[in-house]
């Protein structure tokens, strides 16, 4: 029990400090894909521009599952539950694996 708490401070103050460089956020949804007709649970695609507090920029793509509920039948709809997919080291594996492949397959690479 002991670890599963110190997991979760540990998780907590990470979610805290991750905020802490950030001045500003700007995000944008490109695209939300429900499931089913009528469907109260929703992904959605987009992006993330970030302005730091040392002058920095920062942007990333995110994905994110969303499950909508109203408090009463006549009332809006609200999030019951949001959880965010971000993946910080994608752009720099994927960059790695096109430029690794690109000095393979050349035919410099070859001799």
């Amino acid at each position: 029990m002991r670890l599963v708490i110190d997991l979760w401070l540990e998780i907590l103050q990470t979610r805290k400090s991750m905020w802490s460089a950030v001045k500003s956020r700007r995000h944008t949804v490109f695209k939300i894909f429900p499931f089913g007709n009528g469907s109260n649970e929703v992904m959605l695609y987009g992006h993330v521009a970030y302005d730091l507090k040392d002058g920095g920029h920062a942007e990333k793509d995110w994905a994110a599952r969303a499950i909508l509920a109203r408090s009463s039948d006549e009332g809006p709809l609200q999030l019951q539950f949001y959880q965010v997919y971000l993946v910080r080291i994608a752009d720099d594996i994927c960059r790695h694996s096109v430029n690794t492949y690109k000095d393979t397959a050349s035919p410099s690479s070859s001799k």
